[in-house]
């Protein structure tokens, strides 16, 4: 099946790497004023180190996606409010912002490796065929890395750095999987591993000889690789009450952060709750009154599009 005609599989060619050289230039610019000049210099090195290394592989490098998504949240938070950075240089414990109030860790998804990779390489990952990709296998196997990098970050959260009194967000970006993974309207497709948004369901009357309803059931829980069970309702997860929101980008690497592409997921069970009037303007994931879980934007309900029945 790997050698089907109709697959086409992501390929990067010399001006994508030209072009990392590029995007670098362009935010190294942008947070000149932002950094400290060692700090800056210091994130720069590392980049530049990873796009050589994205020259050897023939791909874009890990390390380049996660220090990139850094200097974006750098530039993008600068313009909406107060921000503190961590620097890096010197190694400051705690998170990489401090955005008026609220301390946020930036994550980026990874592609995994070894076992993991295989099996989301499988499932037809960076692969285009009408043959041979099975979807829900393929969203399976992102799910379970963007659930990785959450924890991960949670983990860190609680050994090193707890502060009880502080909210902390999560931003996280997609990496690779920007292009692969359907977001949805409003970024509605992270609820499938935020609050555990399961399969569509639909009611049919047969005295009417037709579909009369539809929603959504609710999973707690998807199969890892290693036939364990993975927590896909994560604000309902104990151990994530300290997260206050989880934020996620949907840009692609060489696109700008902004108010459309980037959406705010507050976590009702959280011990320390978000200001929204933080994130004003921003799209944000709340409950309502009566336990809806709904887009809003400055305290207005954003509508999404009907379910369409037949």
């Amino acid at each position: 099946m790997e050698n089907n005609e109709n697959v086409i599989e992501i390929e990067y060619k010399e001006k994508d790497f030209l072009e990392l050289q590029d995007i670098l230039n362009r935010y190294k610019e942008k947070c000149s004023e932002l950094i400290e000049h060692n700090d800056l210099m210091f994130r720069i090195t590392i980049l530049e180190n990873s796009i050589k290394k994205s020259i050897h592989i023939k791909n874009i490098d890990f390390e380049y996606l996660s220090r990139l998504h850094e200097l974006k949240s750098i530039y993008f938070f600068s313009k909406l409010g107060s921000l503190n950075v961590s620097n890096d240089y010197k190694h400051e414990p705690g998170p990489d912002l401090l955005f008026n109030t609220i301390n946020i860790e930036c994550v980026t998804a990874n592609v995994g490796s070894n076992s993991n990779y295989k099996k989301l390489k499988e499932s037809g990952f960076e692969k285009y065929s009408p043959e041979i990709v099975d979807y829900t296998e393929k969203s399976r196997q992102m799910i379970l890395r963007f659930t990785t990098a959450l924890k991960a970050k949670v983990d860190q959260y609680r050994c090193v750095w707890k502060n009880e009194y502080q909210p902390f967000c999560i931003f996280l970006h997609l990496g690779r999987f920007t292009l692969q993974y359907n977001c949805g309207e409003y970024l509605e497709e992270m609820n499938r591993f935020l609050i555990g948004k399961g399969s569509l369901t639909l009611t049919y009357d047969s005295r009417l000889n037709k579909f009369v309803a539809a929603h959504y059931q609710q999973d707690e829980y998807i199969r890892n690789n290693n036939s364990a069970d993975v927590v896909v309702n994560f604000f309902s997860d104990e151990k994530n009450k300290i997260v206050s929101a989880v934020i996620i980008s949907s840009a692609y690497y060489t696109d700008d952060y902004d108010l459309d592409n980037t959406v705010v997921f507050t976590n009702y069970n959280a011990i320390n709750m978000i200001d929204t009037e933080c994130f004003k303007n921003f799209i944000i994931w709340t409950t309502n009154d009566v336990g809806e879980y709904i887009p809003t934007r400055n305290g207005e309900q954003l509508k999404l599009k009907d379910i369409k029945i037949f």
